[in-house]
């Protein structure tokens, strides 16, 4: 129930709104994992030292969800993957007009943020088009 409004989800509402989360959540987690696994496959040092870091923390105990986050480089590596491919595209709503840079941009335009450019700009980052994991 909506406080505000005092509105109900229907079942039919609920279900879509399910399969969407399910859908949106399937994509974006298979394509980060398939731009993961590229990125090991052209740089094999990197591959190798993630792997070296998997086995020293966990020769002794189950890998489970508690014990990869002892794994530093492997969130590194997650991370630069998700900065060089980002997987999902970011929009807002504008919920008053506004001055950006000199631009208006009025109440209720959707504002795209482009991610991917922002991720590969030499303005915010050193060598943008390398894979280089220590960056985190």
């Amino acid at each position: 129930t909506d406080e505000s409004s005092g509105r109900k989800l229907s079942n039919e509402q609920i279900v879509v709104h399910a399969r969407g989360f399910l859908i949106a959540g399937y994509e974006t987690t298979t394509s980060s994992l398939a731009c993961v696994a590229y990125l090991l496959a052209l740089h094999p040092q990197v591959q190798e030292k993630l792997c070296s870091e998997i086995d020293r923390n966990h020769q002794e105990e189950e890998l489970t969800y508690e014990t990869v986050h002892n794994n530093n480089y492997l969130d590194m590596v997650v991370q630069e993957s998700l900065r060089r491919y980002p997987p999902v595209v970011t929009n807002r709503e504008c919920t008053k007009t506004t001055v950006v840079g000199g631009i208006t941009i009025p109440k209720g335009v959707i504002v795209r943020f482009p991610t991917f450019y922002i991720h590969h700009s030499p303005q915010y980052w050193d060598d943008p088009i390398v894979f280089d994991p220590e960056r985190f």
